[in-house]
């Protein structure tokens, strides 16, 4: 059963890094929502693994932590997650976030 988004996904580039038990993994956002993110990597992962992410939110380089699970992989090119947990303010920057990009569109 294919999974239907809740929130609408704004195109927005942030820095994301993925943290692994072994090495964290540098890379780059293509959407945003405030219940998902897809993340453009060239490494595999597995559906419905769960990834700690640190978003950093340009240009003052805050940082935004959440627990997300995979729900979508394209190999060789990215993984979607939806959001599990939001740590700190985490939820609030992307509503900040979300909002800046929807009023960027409507320009």
């Amino acid at each position: 059963m294919k999974r239907q988004r809740t929130e609408p996904r704004y195109k927005i580039s942030l820095n994301v890094t993925i943290k692994g038990i072994d090495r964290d993994f540098k890379c780059e956002t293509k959407d945003l929502s405030l219940n998902g993110i897809f993340i453009k990597t060239a490494h595999d992962f597995t559906h419905y693994d769960f990834l700690d992410l640190s978003i950093e939110v340009r240009p003052t380089k805050a940082e935004i932590e959440v627990l997300g699970e995979i729900v979508h992989t394209i190999p060789g090119y990215g993984i979607g997650l939806k959001f599990i947990d939001y740590f700190d303010n985490a939820k609030k920057m992307l509503e900040v976030i979300i909002e800046y990009a929807q009023n960027q569109n409507h320009k």
